[in-house]
């Protein structure tokens, strides 16, 4: 009984490891947004409000942080077909 309730245990950490993990946020910064080609990727926030301060921290150490721009998105994956990233929300 008590193995059964500890494997119940770890299975569901691991679970929520993964949800956790789905859901991170990813920044890019631009410093020319007519140009997204050229970004700055930042990764690994658990929150937007973490996200957006990231990305605004890196948009003020660009050159001209006036005319840089920035996004970032929610459970994010690399679409090879599309070659551009997808996320499952995209705030800025």
């Amino acid at each position: 009984m008590l193995r059964s309730i500890l494997a119940l245990g770890a299975g569901l950490a691991i679970l929520a490891a993964c949800d956790q993990l789905s859901g991170s946020w990813q920044a890019w910064v631009y410093p020319n947004p007519d140009d997204e080609r050229v970004a700055i990727s930042l990764a690994g926030f658990r929150t937007f409000e973490q996200c957006q301060q990231a990305a605004i921290g890196e948009l003020r150490r660009q050159p001209d942080p006036d005319k840089a721009g920035y996004k970032c998105g929610r459970s994010c994956r690399w679409d090879e077909a599309s070659r551009t990233n997808v996320c499952k929300e995209i705030r800025r």
